[in-house]
Parts: structure tokens; C-alpha cells; sequence
């Protein structure tokens, strides 16, 4: 019988290869189950041969026949899945679950098979066999709170694992986690193959790319830092759009160089190029930089709130975030009239910007009207700029009094996506 806390009384393997075995292992180690029953056509692996008492079975007909499982777990080929399923129907009811790591059989083929039962659908990864697993499982309607929990306890044998709701989303789940350590085991081969064309021997380029690998998804695992965040801190694009910027700010935009950039930054050049590769898109930058910034907690829609709020609110952030480059930004004003390229490039970084900060305020941005919207609050927020270009009181007052007024004019174009629900004030059409 299942437990408040997912412990397992009785339980059935059926297939012990590589996941299986996997499992089977964690499971003995974290005492998953009082009693385990495996079905094993091969016999007993001689890995377990002398082992902790596990019940091994060479087909399902050898199992007792008072047996009463709290759950059937099927760790076998998908070729030969619909064979074995049969066998197991004696076990449907409602206090057992049936537990799939089987490759691309669905919810809706398995009940095919064994009939009414509770299933669950799950899809591991291959770093299962050394319980560094991310599993994702969906469940049938059939399934209780209380075997979600036990599923949870025998999924934690091969790693980590989380559900979803939409069976379909596996498909998905399956080119990334499913597929993707396979991209990560090509990823340490280019390096190595990348270390041994620059003369390291064959072994140390292999021992380097391997362990780089290896370290820096664990970082990536434990750290509460965003990946594109951890990437920065290696590539240091914010530092060279930093040193780009005090530059401009001392010694102008028309006469910046990359190599003087590139010096600023403590970097190599070919750095700079990599990374950039020409001033404007060090200017483009800056503009996804604040974006980010502001994007990384965007507002949440209350009821009765108005969506210009919100975007307001957007707004101001995004002067927060160019304060420190407020200098700069003054000597791009007034050198980007001569500068048509450098113009046209920040333009169309300003209405991405806007873009994203009305689709942060769950403002519609697509059709007429949203491109409508989208230019008009470029325009409130470009003459805004004029003035808290030289705002300099602590709170931005005149800054805050001249975007409410700006964007108040444009608020019939600012159609939420979204009316709240409830008795709060409608939000303008």
C-alpha cells in the first residue's frame, strides 16, 4: 500500500537493462520498496547475484500469485512493449501504478493494452546510470496524489524529475533532455579536437574538454545566476560595452575604435570581434543588456490595474538601468545626426526594446495596432528622454510627471491582452 509519504510496499521491475539496473540499484540503496519483484528474461545479472534479497523472475507467470503491487514498473524495448504489457492486466486496480520509461509509447497505447489502469509516462536521459537523471513524467487521470509521490520516490533512484500536464509536451522534452546529452558528448569532442589542432596532446586536450564540460554544468546547476549571466562573466560582453561607453563618454562615438575598446577591456580584439563585431552592435548591446535587466522581473498584471501602469513602470526601469551611462548617451544624441548607420542600428533597437517592454506589460503588439502601439511608445519614451537627460534629482520627478503625461495621450492604443476578471475596473480598450 502506497504511504502518506510515497513509500512502496510491494513492487515490479519488469526489464533490467541499463535504466532498469540503474533504478533497480537506487532503489535497494534508498530502501524504495519492502519487497521487489524483477522480471528478467536473462535471469539474474551477476552483478546482483550476491546481493540484497531481490525476488528475480524469467517471466511474469513465475510471480506469486498473491502478489499485489503497488507498482509495475516497465523498463523494456519499445519492440517488444506491446508483447509484454498483456501480461501484466491481473494487476489493473485503482491502488496500482503503471509506471513507463518506455521510449514513445503513449498514455493512450498503453491503456490500449492493459486497459482502465493509473499510468504514468516518464522520460528519462542516459546520465540515469549514474543517477544524474532529469526525468519528466505525465500522468493519466487515473493517478492519485499519493502514487505522484511514490512515482516521485522511484524516479529519485536516477536523478531529479518534474511533471507535465500535456502528454504531447514530451515530444519536446524529448529533443532536449532526451537528445540533448548527446549534443553535450559532440560539444566535449570539438573541444578536444579543437585543444589537440592547437598542439595539446590528444589525452590532456580530451582530460580538459571532459572536465570543462563537466564543471561548468555543474556551476550552471547549483548557481542562482541565469546561464546567459554565467556566459558573461567568462565572455565579459557587459565589460566591453562598459569600457565602450566610458570611452564614448570622454572621447566621443565618431572617433571610437574597436582597438580602443578592446584596450579598455583588457581584451584581445579578435575578442571584440567575436563577441561584437563592429560598434554598432556594441551599441545594440547595451540596448538587449537593459532589456534584460528590466525583463528579469517584469511587473504582474493586478485586477483593475491599467496596462499603462505597467508599461510605465517598464519605463522608468529602463531609465534606472542607463543611468550609469547617461554621459554616453548625451554624446550619442548629438553625433548619431551625422551617423546615419550607427542611427538606423539604434533605431531599430529602440523598437525591439519597446516590442518587449509592451509584451512585458501584457500590452497586444501584434497587427496594425500593435505596431501602431509599439511606434507611439518609441515616441513618448525618445521625448521623455530629453528630459531626464538632465533630471538629476534622486527620485527622476520631472521624468516620472512628463512619461505619465506622454503615455496617457497614446492609452487607447494600449490594448491589454488580457482583462482581469472579478469586479476591478476594466483596463482601457
Amino acid at each position: 500500500m502506497v504511504g502518506s509519504e510515497g513509500a512502496c510496499g510491494s513492487l515490479i521491475l519488469v526489464g533490467c537493462g541499463k535504466m532498469g539496473t540503474a533504478m533497480l540499484r537506487g532503489w535497494i540503496a534508498n530502501d524504495a520498496a519492502s519487497r521487489l519483484h524483477v522480471v528478467e528474461p536473462e535471469g539474474t545479472p551477476p552483478d546482483f547475484a550476491s546481493g540484497p534479497p531481490v525476488e528475480w523472475h524469467t517471466a511474469a507467470d513465475t510471480l506469486p500469485g498473491e502478489l499485489v503491487p503497488d507498482a509495475v514498473v516497465f523498463a523494456v524495448k519499445p519492440q517488444v512493449v506491446d508483447a509484454v504489457l498483456p501480461l501484466y492486466r491481473r494487476w489493473v486496480r485503482p491502488e496500482t501504478v503503471f509506471i513507463s520509461i518506455v521510449a514513445g509509447k503513449t498514455l493512450t497505447g498503453f491503456a490500449r493494452l492493459l486497459g482502465a489502469a493509473a499510468l504514468v509516462r516518464t522520460m528519462p536521459n542516459t546520465p540515469a546510470a549514474i543517477g544524474r537523471a532529469i526525468t519528466v513524467a505525465c500522468a493519466s487521470p487515473m493517478v492519485t496524489k499519493a502514487q505522484r509521490r511514490l512515482c516521485d520516490r522511484l524516479l529519485a533512484a536516477i536523478g531529479e524529475s518534474t511533471w507535465v500536464e500535456d502528454e504531447e509536451l514530451l515530444d519536446a522534452v524529448t529533443a532536449v533532455s532526451g537528445s540533448g546529452p548527446a549534443y553535450v558528448f559532440l560539444l566535449i569532442e570539438a573541444l578536444a579536437r579543437a585543444g589537440e589542432a592547437e598542439g595539446l596532446p590528444p589525452d590532456l586536450a580530451f582530460l580538459l574538454a571532459r572536465s570543462t564540460v563537466a564543471g561548468a554544468g555543474e556551476l550552471a546547476r547549483v548557481s542562482e545566476e541565469h546561464p546567459a549571466t554565467l556566459r558573461e562573466n567568462v565572455t565579459s560582453p557587459g565589460g566591453i560595452i562598459d569600457a565602450a561607453l566610458a570611452l564614448v563618454a570622454t572621447e566621443g562615438w565618431r572617433d571610437l575604435s574597436l582597438a580602443a575598446v578592446a584596450a579598455a577591456a583588457e581584451l584581445p580584439i579578435g575578442q571584440i570581434y567575436r563577441l561584437f563585431g563592429s560598434k554598432q552592435a556594441i551599441l545594440c548591446g547595451l540596448y538587449r543588456r537593459i532589456d534584460e535587466a528590466v525583463l528579469a522581473e517584469p511587473p504582474q498584471a493586478e485586477a483593475g490595474e491599467h496596462a499603462r501602469d505597467r508599461l510605465f513602470d517598464l519605463l522608468m526601469r529602463r531609465f534606472d538601468a542607463l543611468g550609469p551611462y547617461k554621459p554616453a548617451i548625451e554624446v550619442l544624441r548629438r553625433e548619431l545626426v551625422t551617423d546615419p548607420l550607427t542611427a538606423m542600428c539604434a533605431g531599430g533597437s529602440l523598437m525591439r526594446s519597446m516590442f518587449w517592454m509592451l509584451a512585458a506589460a501584457d500590452i497586444a503588439t501584434g497587427g496594425i495596432r500593435g505596431a501602431i502601439a509599439v511606434k507611439l511608445t518609441a515616441a513618448a519614451y525618445l521625448s521623455t528622454m530629453g528630459v531626464w537627460r538632465s533630471d538629476d534629482s534622486p527620485d527622476l520627478a520631472r521624468t516620472m510627471a512628463v512619461l505619465d503625461a506622454r503615455l496617457r495621450r497614446i492609452e487607447r492604443w494600449l490594448a491589454p491582452l488580457h482583462r482581469p476578471r472579478g469586479n476591478g475596473a476594466p483596463l482601457p480598450a
